[in-house]
């Protein structure tokens, strides 16, 4: 469970991040909505591996 909650918080920041980049980034061909879901993938699977790594002691 403590993964599941981990990956829901990196999702909302990695979505953040995409909209973000995005807003930078406007003559880019990516929508802002495969922005935001592959940064929210990305950010979930870079926080659980961080917290596997770090918990794994």
């Amino acid at each position: 469970m403590r993964y599941v909650k981990l990956g829901i918080v990196g999702a909302v920041i990695g979505g953040f991040a995409g909209w973000i980049i995005h807003t930078f980034e406007p003559t880019s061909t990516i929508t802002p909505l495969e922005y935001t879901l592959g940064f929210a993938i990305i950010g979930a699977i870079v926080i659980n591996l961080t917290a596997l790594m770090v918990g794994s002691n």
